[in-house]
């Protein structure tokens, strides 16, 4: 359900047995520029707020088949509700009933007879609490769904839509560990793509992208399964040839300074890492 919007009409529920008590607070309500509902007990009450929740509850507390207190203990435990501030409204003024009211889920309380003065900045005060708590709802929202996001883009593979590396390293450990403590067999299948980047190289990156979402969708594994796209990996290995650089030990001259065969002079290396042996003058 969706909270009004600051410029639309707050809409009030007054719950209330006496019709003379109804009337006359939703003429006041009304003329203070609210919407006002009313009902008669709090089975009545309960219907009407699971088939609009209102943005303020002005609750009587002595009522036939279900009281206040019942009533706001339910709209309280409701989570599928928004918040709502409710108001007591009672001839009780004893300290006790007060902090049964509010123990049951009552965010205020008046006691009859009504100080209409009293009642509006009441009225005023919790709709203003409503405003914050249902822009801040709305915040966390928005930030749960802009983590789940993020979550979902540092664990998917952006050309194939599957899980990336990272993720599929992860469930790979979860799945060998359970599978480790169940003692079953599990089993890995790796697949792989040769000379695709001839299709980047001959109808660009955007045909290649999608004609490799169109690949993972006909090669798509059955739902229970866990498949993820590895990726490329190129790696490229360094020998060293026997000669071939300078040899650890040496100082810094020495490694920048190689000695020529037998009959030459002392000469820096080219960028071929050959000698050139030159001539004696006589």
């Amino acid at each position: 359900m969706e909270a009004p919007r600051e410029a639309e009409r707050a809409r009030v529920l007054i719950v209330d047995d006496h019709e003379d008590n109804i009337e006359l607070l939703r003429a006041r309500l009304e003329a203070w520029g609210f919407d006002a509902v009313s009902a008669s007990d709090g089975e009545e009450a309960l219907q009407r707020i699971d088939e609009c929740a209102p943005d303020l509850i002005l609750l009587d507390v002595m009522m036939p088949k279900i009281d206040g207190i019942e009533v706001a203990k339910r709209v309280k435990g409701n989570r599928s509700l928004p918040f709502i501030p409710i108001i007591m409204q009672t001839a009780l003024d004893a300290t006790e009933n007060k902090v049964e009211g509010l123990e049951a889920g009552a965010d205020d309380y008046i006691t009859k007879p009504i100080d209409f003065a009293e009642l509006k900045a009441r009225v005023n005060s919790m709709l203003r609490i409503k405003r914050l708590q249902d822009a801040l709802e709305e915040r966390e929202r928005q930030l749960l769904e802009a983590n789940e996001r993020l979550r979902h883009m540092s664990q998917t593979d952006a050309l194939t839509g599957l899980d990336n590396r990272r993720h599929l390293e992860e469930r790979l450990e979860e799945m060998f560990e359970h599978a480790r403590r169940l003692n079953e067999p599990f089993a890995c299948v790796m697949c792989d793509l040769d000379r695709f980047k001839s299709v980047n190289d001959t109808y660009g990156h955007q045909a290649g992208d999608a004609d490799g979402k169109l690949r993972s969708l006909r090669l798509a594994a059955p739902a229970h399964w866990q498949h993820g796209r590895v990726g490329a990996c190129r790696r490229r290995r360094a020998v060293r040839r026997e000669g071939d650089g300078p040899k650890p030990g040496r100082s810094l001259r020495q490694r920048r300074i190689q000695r020529a065969p037998r009959g030459g002079r002392w000469t820096r290396p080219t960028h071929k890492r050959r000698y050139h042996q030159r001539p004696r003058r006589g």
